[in-house]
């Protein structure tokens, strides 16, 4: 079974919302500056999702680690 695109963006938006709260978090305690931790971690959240997208749609063309569906 193969994933549509929209259900990959909507996983990689989903994931990348929780990711972006960390490193917020992360980046604040260590700058101390709400500024500068929002600007990581919006920076750092566009290009991990655009990433993660690429990688799930390189995994879509990989025929390993499925398994054959019964019917």
């Amino acid at each position: 079974m193969r994933e549509t695109r929209t259900r990959s963006i909507v996983k990689a938006l989903i994931w990348r919302a929780v990711a972006l709260t960390v490193t917020y978090l992360v980046a604040w305690l260590f700058t101390g500056s709400i500024e500068t931790s929002l600007l990581i971690a919006l920076i750092a959240n566009f290009l991990k999702t655009i990433l993660y997208y690429i990688l799930e749609r390189i995994f879509q063309g990989i025929s390993w680690g499925y398994l054959e569906e019964s019917e």
